[in-house]
């Protein structure tokens, strides 16, 4: 991939991951202002429909206030910025790893991103912050075999 793209890329994810951060701490006013950030990142992506999709999901995400608005939100900017790496930054941005929550969003599940694999939930906050698993890794050069084993998706959550 371009030099510029995986720069870029990497800016937006490690704006990402402090929304992120932010809505898994409770803190709504801090992932709004995270989000502003993360939007003033995209700007030096180059143009496609992934980078459409990550800019109209991350207006609909900034007209909201309230931290479950916000939640529910936060799932298309995640989808669209997976697909972003998937697309042009796989193995070149670094430490980040896609989780999984089956419970987020009324059962429906989502993903996000993290910078290692350890569950914050961004979805849930407080009240359910260690649900979830690691389900993939977008940098595999930076894992070793051995870790990848104790990271198998499917967790059991039939305790929530």
């Amino acid at each position: 991939p371009e030099k510029s793209w995986i720069t870029s890329l990497k800016a937006a994810t490690s704006a990402y991951l402090s929304v992120s951060k932010a809505l898994a701490d409770d803190k709504p006013e801090e992932a709004i202002k995270a989000a502003a950030v993360l939007v003033s990142k995209l700007s030096s992506l180059p143009e496609g429909d992934e980078k459409k999709a990550l800019q109209q999901a991350l207006s609909a995400f900034q007209k909201e206030r309230d931290v479950k608005a916000l939640r529910k939100a936060f799932k298309p900017v995640s989808d669209s910025l997976i697909r972003l790496i998937r697309q042009h930054g796989l193995d070149h941005i670094g430490n980040v790893y896609v989780i999984h929550c089956p419970m987020a969003l009324k059962g429906q599940g989502a993903d996000w991103l993290s910078a290692d694999p350890q569950v914050r939930n961004p979805y849930f906050g407080d009240s359910m912050y260690d649900c979830g698993s690691v389900t993939d890794t977008l940098s595999l050069g930076t894992l070793k075999p051995q870790k990848m084993k104790s990271m198998k998706p499917g967790m059991d959550h039939s305790g929530h």
